[in-house]
Order: structure tokens, then C-alpha cells, then sequence
């Protein structure tokens, strides 16, 4: 999911169940990671996107401002590059469009992780740059 969606998503409000909120004890991020090939494509796949599901699970839907989560992201960024993890720069995280990937039945291939990979480091090194 896009990073907007995945800070946007507010499980009370669509799978449980009227009067049953008070049940939801936290969020959970899931990574099923027998497709990701090393730790720089695991990390790109988890973040920000851990970043923005944390703000979610600690934050009260109301406080929530989605504007001010990418205001402070590029600090965030900074701490991440301190500690040598490889997240998914802006366009690959929440691309512009409804799908970004090749073609609906493809999203999960290998070959548009990796086109995803590849661009990635490009928008690095010109960011360093």
C-alpha cells in the first residue's frame, strides 16, 4: 500500500464491527518476506512505511495529520540513513496513481520489486548528489 494509505488506515472504522472498538489492543505490520532477497529490499519494503503504521497505532484518529507525518519525515529519513537503513525515498513509497506497479495481476512479481529497487538507489545517489 502507498504510504498515505498505510498512515491513513484506521481499523475501527472498517473491520470492527460497531461496539466492539474497545477490543482493538494495537496494530500489527505484516512483512511476508520469502520474496525479499536481502536486508536492503526488506528494508525498503518496511520502511517509512513502519514509521507511518507506529504514528497510526499510537496516535487517536483525530490527531492524526498526515500533513505534518511528511513535514517531519525527512528527519526521520536522517536517522535512518544514521543507522544504515535502506527506506523507500518518496516516489517509490507512495507513488502517484492508483497502482503504480506493471499490471494489477504482476504486483507481487519479482521483476517489478526489482524495478522498484533499482530506482530507489537511482533517487538516492541524486539525492546525495
Amino acid at each position: 500500500y502507498p504510504l498515505s494509505q498505510t498512515y491513513k488506515f484506521e481499523p475501527t472504522d472498517s473491520i470492527v464491527p460497531n461496539g466492539c472498538e474497545d477490543n482493538v489492543l494495537g496494530l500489527e505490520g505484516h512483512c511476508w518476506s520469502e520474496w525479499i532477497a536481502d536486508v536492503d529490499k526488506l528494508d525498503m519494503q518496511l520502511f517509512p512505511r513502519a514509521l507511518a503504521l507506529s504514528e497510526d497505532a499510537w496516535s487517536c484518529k483525530y490527531d492524526k495529520n498526515i500533513a505534518d507525518f511528511y513535514a517531519r519525515l525527512p528527519y526521520q529519513e536522517r536517522m535512518l540513513d544514521c543507522l544504515g537503513v535502506n527506506y523507500a525515498e518518496p516516489e517509490i513509497a507512495d507513488p502517484k496513481g492508483t497502482l503504480h506497479r506493471k499490471h494489477e495481476v504482476q504486483k507481487w512479481m519479482m521483476s517489478d520489486q526489482d524495478r522498484e529497487y533499482r530506482r530507489n538507489k537511482e533517487l538516492k545517489l541524486k539525492k546525495c548528489k
